[in-house]
């Protein structure tokens, strides 16, 4: 959707799957963490090529090392909050980075 941006792992809700389900599903199937959410920092509808499409971040804790699935990411990074702010982000990333540093960090 977004080639050559930075972005975070996303998903498809399957059948009556939770949220949080299925972050933890795909996380583990396209970077291989055991990804467990603490708290839903944010949730939106965003409008992309007439498609509707609902979000949920979360705070999380993970284990393992990162694999990425070849065919969904090729790069990964850990980044400050500067650094990040310099990527080229896709969708509202740049405004949840913000958001983020802001009601965890000051």
């Amino acid at each position: 959707m977004f080639p050559w941006f930075w972005t975070l792992p996303s998903w498809k809700q399957e059948g009556d799957e939770k949220a949080e389900e299925v972050a933890i599903r795909e996380v583990k199937e396209e970077v291989g963490l055991d990804f467990v959410p603490t708290e839903l920092f944010h949730s939106s509808v965003l409008s992309y090529n007439d498609t509707y499409i609902k979000t949920f971040r979360y705070i999380w804790t993970y284990s393992w090392v990162i694999r990425l699935q070849e065919e969904e990411a090729q790069w990964y990074g850990w980044y400050t909050f500067e650094d990040a702010l310099k990527l080229e982000l896709a969708f509202d990333y740049k405004d949840l980075i913000n958001k983020l540093h802001i009601q965890h960090y000051l």
